[in-house]
């Protein structure tokens, strides 16, 4: 076992193969929690706008994506608060 992990050690392009492997798997699978991330954005805005065109009668998807996280959870406040949908997208249209 121990001449194995000998030989292991000195094998340099074994070595650099496994290293490019297991960057190339890291680099995966954060693309896939990116994908993953964008989605779950993609489906917040899309879920706010539906509110919104429902309440309002409004496309707000234009300043909806510009929006973070924290703010969909206020927006969702104002909405629940019925404030009119006028000081709602001047509070959160980002130019």
């Amino acid at each position: 076992m121990e001449i194995s992990y000998e030989m292991f050690k000195t094998d340099v392009t074994l070595i650099r193969e496994l290293l490019e492997e297991r960057e190339k798997e890291f680099f995966h699978a954060m693309e896939l929690n990116e994908t993953e991330q964008n989605g779950k954005r993609k489906g917040m805005v899309n879920l706010l706008n539906t509110l919104i065109k429902m309440k309002y009668h409004e496309d707000a998807e234009k300043w909806l994506n510009k929006c973070n996280e924290q703010e969909f959870i206020q927006i969702l406040a104002l909405v629940n608060d019925n404030i009119p949908y006028e000081r709602l997208a001047k509070q959160y249209m980002k130019d």
